[in-house]
């Protein structure tokens, strides 16, 4: 019966976090269409948002999505201050994490 009851509780916090996704993705998606000042706020967003995603995703069963916002915050932290555009490895990254949330929220949402 416990391992009922924790498997429940599991589920609920998976359902709570897979909630989350979709603000959490469009704060992903800003960079991808921010230029000159509003990219370094679109960034950062996407920063964070990449890194509460990291933090809670692999523990919670979700290891690709986990691994690809981790590699994406990674990424987003690597690019010099007072950049224009999104780098090309910024937009892979940022791609990458978008996928992987859509196919959970597809999968679980």
């Amino acid at each position: 019966m416990q391992g009922h009851g924790f498997e429940s509780a599991l589920d609920r916090i998976r359902q709570r976090f897979v909630a989350t996704l979709p603000a959490q993705r469009a704060a992903l998606a800003g960079p991808l269409s921010a230029r000159g000042a509003a990219l370094a706020q679109a960034r950062q967003e996407a920063i964070e948002a990449a890194h509460r995603i990291s933090g809670t995703a692999e523990t919670l069963g979700f290891a690709d999505l986990g691994d690809a916002a981790r590699s994406c915050e990674l990424t987003l932290c690597e690019t010099p201050p007072g950049a224009k555009k999104a780098r090309p490895a910024e937009i892979d990254a940022l791609r990458n994490v978008i996928v992987s949330a859509d196919i959970v929220l597809h999968d679980f949402g």
